[in-house]
């Protein structure tokens, strides 16, 4: 599954990694919405799917874009 974040470099600004977190939750919400699972786990409903989501998209940003620029949820 390729995520937008991928594109993150350690100097990134932050509004350029806010957009990359949303479009990465977009996209797995959009997934998840067709095939009903976000990696290998199956969310139960829309709220569970999208603090799922948004998990791994802080976490793909804090891993490619430095950690310390990329705020904890």
């Amino acid at each position: 599954m390729p995520l937008a974040t991928e594109r993150l470099t350690r100097r990134s600004s932050k509004e350029a990694i806010q957009e990359a977190i949303s479009s990465c939750i977009e996209t797995l919400m959009k997934e998840w919405k067709e095939d009903g699972k976000i990696g290998n786990s199956r969310p139960k409903n829309e709220r569970e799917a999208r603090v799922q989501a948004a998990a791994v998209c802080y976490a793909d940003a804090r891993r490619h874009a430095g950690g310390s620029s990329v705020k904890k949820r």
